[in-house]
């Protein structure tokens, strides 16, 4: 038995450097991890391994409740569909991102936004990406819950009033003039364009049913993401 104790320590500590050492790597000096993340390295029983992924869920419950009050979500100003936005066009976070960042992952952040901007974290089954999930308290389906796409909203008068002002680009010599069709407007598309108001209520709404349904299924959940986290050491 203490030999296949050792194997499995061996394993445990293996699957901690590869999928969260790795990750904090990402880090920028600017941006310190969180000590509940990197404290889940600390070899130690189920009861101990717990109780640093209690920790952990409880910052990313508070983070996400901070986020929720400070109102800064991202602008789709573009997509008639709502749309998920790791990141928008001035550099504000999602909330799913926003939990990633304050963990240190910075670079994690800034590579997903580049490479699946549009992400949906309930198709997230591997990867960097996963490895947070595991590590960070809350369950694969809580982290997608947290996600709500972003509804179109009106740009400000002051940015369309800067496309009017926009020259027009004139043909290049020779070029043939199209006269493109306009498209029929699909009536409840355009009544999916709210104002920024009632998108940041909207937003605020969920995110109030998500912390109560993240506090209530607290025990429950965190049974799930301890379970998930030895059944990604037994890959290993």
């Amino acid at each position: 038995m203490r030999f296949v104790r050792i194997i499995m320590t061996a394993r445990f500590a293996l699957l901690v450097l590869v999928s969260l050492v790795a990750l904090n790597a990402c880090t920028t000096a600017s941006a310190q991890p969180s000590r509940a993340h990197t404290s889940v390295k600390a070899l130690g029983s189920r009861g101990e391994i717990r109780a640093t992924l209690a920790k952990h869920r409880t910052e990313q419950i508070d983070r996400l409740e901070a986020y929720a009050a400070a109102g800064v979500f991202p602008h789709n100003y573009t997509s008639p569909a709502p749309l998920h936005m790791f990141k928008d066009a001035n550099g504000t976070l999602c909330a799913v991102a926003n939990l990633v960042n304050r963990d240190g992952l910075v670079d994690l952040v800034n590579a997903t936004a580049h490479d699946r901007n549009e992400l949906a974290f309930a198709d997230v089954t591997s990867g960097p990406l996963h490895s947070w999930a595991i590590a960070s308290g809350l369950t694969i389906e809580e982290i997608a819950r947290i996600q709500k796409p972003a509804p179109r909203i009106r740009e400000p008068l002051s940015a369309r009033l800067d496309k009017q002002r926009l020259p027009a680009r004139s043909p290049r010599p020779g070029a043939l003039a199209v006269t493109a069709a306009k498209p029929k407007e699909n009536l409840l598309i355009v009544n999916q364009v709210v104002d920024e108001d009632t998108m940041r209520t909207q937003v605020r709404e969920h995110f109030a049913r998500v912390l109560a349904e993240l506090r209530a299924s607290n025990d429950k959940s965190l049974e799930l993401a301890l379970d998930r986290w030895f059944a990604e050491l037994a890959k290993s």
